[in-house]
């Protein structure tokens, strides 16, 4: 774990868990008849699989699966953008009917996200959001790099934003393919006027609801099959986003981990933006590199180690020294002392 932020960071990292609960207890409260016994979809009830791997992520949108929000046991990419999650039961808990029985399930929903992380972790392959991440997928297909996820359980217009660097399930994976994990950034939202660089293709709207995510590397070529963003596949819907990318540890050191850049409302710094509480709260890069076994992560720990053990004998040194002085000093006194008392 990392350490407890404080001040406003811990203000700002609260206030978060708190709008996931009461947007949850919302949900299920309201929505609750229409969309069966909450927790069936998202995994919000007791039952999961063991939480192993690098973190977990959520259900394809849509999916008949019973598969819960729950654990994974990976996550890697083909293009660098893929992931896989494993199946797990869930319960939404008893259901009594009535009011008070809906907002009994929503209140003990609610206070069960509360106290969830609100993070996931995933990796990342291949070459399509370099240099911005995964700067080394650029020459090394292979190379991977760790990513922390901020998840958003009811993505839409007002948590999903222009810039924001975002983990989504990918349009063109079938419907029950729940492995299928891409990263980009989004360039428009709903209601935003696209036009094209290309004579032959019209100006559009892209529909509500929907967003336009494209890959930072500007240098790989849709149409040549470089690179698949909404250029190949059009708008997808907000739905299919997972959540947003707030920190990266990409190796081989620690000077290659660090947040994400995301839209200003994410990003603002000073602790208002969410990003910084949520990284302060949740990331513990000394175990991330650890765990990921970087170049000079065990030198470092161990350099650590060495210089608070320096530190302890340095002070206790000192007070050594502090000590003589001080008898030394008591001595000199006393036989200043006596001398003047025999003249």
């Amino acid at each position: 774990m990392s350490r407890a932020p404080g001040g406003v960071l811990a203000l700002r990292y609260r206030l978060a868990k708190l709008e996931d609960a009461v947007q949850e207890f919302l949900y299920t409260a309201f929505r609750a008849d229409k969309m069966g016994p909450p927790g069936s979809a998202w995994g919000l009830g007791s039952g999961a699989g063991s939480r192993t791997g690098a973190g977990w992520l959520p259900p394809r949108p849509g999916s008949s699966s019973s598969s819960s929000r729950g654990p994974s046991s990976s996550a890697s990419g083909g293009d660098g953008d893929s992931g896989s999650a494993t199946s797990g039961s869930s319960s939404g808990g008893g259901h009594g009917g009535g009011l008070l029985g809906s907002l009994g399930l929503a209140y003990r929903t609610a206070v069960q996200v509360y106290e969830e992380p609100l993070t996931a972790h995933m990796y990342l392959t291949g070459p399509a959001m370099a240099p911005t991440i995964n700067r080394r997928g650029a020459k090394d297909p292979a190379a991977r790099c760790r990513l922390v996820v901020r998840l958003l359980r009811r993505p839409g217009p007002g948590n999903v934003r222009v810039g924001d660097v975002v983990a989504l399930h990918s349009p063109l994976a079938q419907m029950n393919d729940e492995t299928h994990v891409m990263v980009r950034r989004v360039a428009a939202l709903g209601g935003d006027e696209m036009v094209s660089n290309r004579e032959d293709q019209p100006p559009f709207v892209i529909p509500e609801g929907h967003c336009w995510v494209l890959a930072d590397n500007g240098s790989l070529r849709p149409e040549d099959g470089e690179v698949i963003d909404s250029r190949s596949y059009g708008p997808i819907p907000l739905s299919s986003v997972i959540g947003r990318v707030v920190f990266t540890a990409c190796g081989p050191g620690p000077e290659d981990a660090g947040r994400v850049r995301n839209s200003p409302e994410a990003s603002e710094a000073g602790g208002w933006g969410e990003d910084e509480a949520v990284v302060a709260a949740e990331v513990d890069v000394a175990a991330l590199a650890a765990e990921e076994g970087w170049d000079g992560a065990e030198e470092e720990e161990e350099g650590e180690s060495e210089g608070e053990e320096k530190g302890e004998e340095g002070k206790a040194k000192e007070g050594k020294r502090r000590d003589d002085g001080e008898e030394g000093e008591g001595r000199g006194k006393g036989e200043g002392k006596g001398g003047r008392g025999g003249g």
